[in-house]
């Protein structure tokens, strides 16, 4: 029995899922990060030996068909010497894709024709493909370049409202208190400080972004406001993307602010409509390592068929 290999390879660490030529998920493992512009090529083959020879206990020997690898930092497709470096002499497959974390997440569509992926997390991004294959990507720019519509901006826009209400500036807000709260702080002087010493954490802030959510469902407007107009600088992005695509171009869209937040969601599904009220939108509810086994599975000429997604659904915890 062949086996496939999807594995996600983030940021600060690794998750892999060996799977059946039925999608039956046979083994999951994790691990350090193996993104090899994001640590030494020497510990990033480590941390990958690591995560498959946890995978090799539960696999009995059984041989590995294919296996894709998403990476954050790429710009497009590893070559040859890149897959090389990582993975020769550790992953015995002759059949590795590794590629940017978006295109694999473009994996989990489904539908026929063109596509594209808009995530908004931490940072936010966006990819299409058309139906030639043809591909296009804009954002992972970072916290100081871009990141239009990410968990990063919002945190961020709402701290400066805050900081010019608690100066009388600005109608007061909620998110006043909020800011206070989640640094655990009792002035902006201090939140100053804070963030002068953590510049390099955007995760740090982006996760304030959940409080800004919560005080915009609760009648805030300001938090809602800076929501909202953060969504429609994304949305905005992303239909210049899709100038050029067919007018029902599906778009799947990721990332921990879309998946939670209705208010960002539906205000920038809005505003990408108005360009075109035939673009399908829908959420990929996959985990990033379920993209990777699909890229596989396509790596090996393998059909995506109802009994994989079934599986597959079974492995994230979906009724099926």
């Amino acid at each position: 029995m062949a086996v496939y290999l999807g594995i996600d390879g983030a940021r600060d660490h690794t998750t892999a899922v060996a799977a059946n030529e039925n999608g039956k998920i046979l083994a999951k493992a994790e691990g350090g990060c193996i993104d090899y512009n994001l640590t030494p090529l020497a510990k990033a083959r480590k941390h990958l030996r690591a995560v498959l020879d946890e995978l090799a206990e539960k696999l009995d020997g059984q041989p590995i068909e294919a296996a894709a690898i998403g990476m954050t930092s790429l710009t497009g497709q590893a070559g040859r010497r890149d897959i090389a470096a990582l993975c020769g002499g550790v992953l015995d497959c002759d059949r590795i894709l590794i590629d940017r974390d978006i295109f694999i997440a473009m994996q989990c569509i489904r539908q026929p024709g063109a596509r594209a992926v808009v995530i908004s997390g931490v940072g936010s991004c966006a990819a299409t493909e058309d139906e030639n294959g043809t591909r296009c990507c804009y954002g992972n720019w970072g916290a100081l370049l871009g990141d239009e519509g990410s968990g990063y901006h919002i945190s961020l826009d709402a701290v400066r409202y805050a900081l010019r209400a608690e100066n009388g500036l600005e109608p007061p807000t909620k998110l006043v208190r909020e800011v206070f709260d989640y640094f655990e702080v009792g002035s902006f002087a201090e939140v100053r400080a804070l963030l002068e010493k953590e510049p390099r954490d955007p995760k740090r802030i982006a996760d304030f972004a959940g409080r800004v959510f919560r005080c915009a469902n609760n009648g805030d407007e300001a938090a809602a406001a800076i929501a909202c107009a953060q969504a429609m600088q994304l949305a905005d992005t992303v239909k210049t993307m899709l100038r050029g695509l067919p007018p029902d171009t599906t778009i799947g869209l990721w990332g921990g602010i879309f998946r939670y937040n209705r208010l960002f969601r539906n205000e920038f599904a809005m505003r990408l409509l108005e360009q075109s009220g035939e673009y399908r939108l829908l959420m990929l509810d996959y985990p990033p390592e379920c993209g990777a086994l699909f890229a596989a599975y396509q790596l090996s000429s393998v059909a995506i068929t109802d009994e994989i997604i079934k599986n597959t659904d079974v492995y994230r915890g979906v009724r099926v």
